[in-house]
């Protein structure tokens, strides 16, 4: 999973997330012009902690924006994530919800 900022962020309060969300597998799907991973891009909002690097997430599909596996999804799915962002950079993070 990779997160790019949006541009919608508030950079006066770093409590505030909002990122778009790209996840990426590594299955192959054959098709003529070779394999096509499947992937998704996620619009993301929550909250962190800056003192301890605890974050709450929520994640909904781009729609039109998945490809093999994505492909399709709907509305109605969400990701819901918790974790913890390090001093090292590291990020710890568990998800919940369904991708349909």
């Amino acid at each position: 999973m990779e997160g790019t900022p949006a541009a919608s962020a508030n950079p006066q309060d770093p409590s505030i997330l909002v990122f778009v969300h790209t996840i990426s597998c590594d299955d192959a799907i054959n098709t003529p012009l070779g394999p096509l991973h499947s992937k998704l891009k996620l619009n993301t909002r929550g909250n962190i902690n800056p003192a301890t690097g605890f974050f709450t997430e929520t994640s909904t599909p781009i729609l039109d924006s998945g490809t093999g596996l994505f492909q399709g999804v709907t509305a109605k799915s969400f990701l819901s994530i918790e974790g913890r962002l390090f001093p090292t950079g590291a990020i710890d993070m568990t998800f919940a919800g369904q991708v349909c």
